[in-house]
């Protein structure tokens, strides 16, 4: 038996698992990024930039809807931002229909419980507002990719 003392597991897991926390999102991650023409498009698009790449970036229209179906593996992961909750909520309806398997995420400005339940009701994988740190949004998406993709590697049952 040994007699060398060990460090007790909560004293070294919180550590541990932050620094395997990816500070950035994977280089191979394709996004999409759409987003309502309101007021606040701009802010959330730069504060997306600091933790997301995309050379897919658009407006939401109608019309764009046809287009992200029809390219359906051009990308992992699409991101609907916006104000409103409630303009959101239908277009994630219509995407989780048509984009089945599809990491959704959806970005608010800021954190209001009922907007949050209303977009996750609707079809988004997870919400974030603007409020939530680079990292900790980068670490919720990572979050999403991993579950996603253990849904596809799963056995059929």
């Amino acid at each position: 038996m040994s007699t060398q003392s060990k460090t007790p597991i909560w004293k070294t897991t919180l550590s541990d698992s932050v620094s395997r926390i990816p500070a950035t999102l994977p280089a191979n991650l394709r996004v999409r990024i759409v987003g309502l023409d309101d007021l606040g498009q701009q802010r959330r698009l730069d504060w997306l930039g600091t933790w997301i790449t995309s050379d897919d970036v658009f407006t939401y229209t109608p019309e764009n809807m046809r287009i992200l179906a029809q390219a359906y593996r051009g990308y992992d992961v699409i991101v609907l931002h916006g104000n409103d909750a409630s303009a959101m909520a239908p277009i994630l309806q219509q995407w989780r229909r048509a984009l089945n398997g599809k990491a959704i995420v959806a970005i608010l400005p800021d954190h209001d419980a009922p907007a949050h339940a209303a977009l996750l009701k609707a079809g988004a994988d997870t919400v974030i507002d603007l409020d939530k740190p680079a990292s900790v949004a980068t670490a919720m998406v990572c979050a999403l990719i991993r579950r996603t993709q253990a849904a596809i590697d799963a056995p059929a049952a």
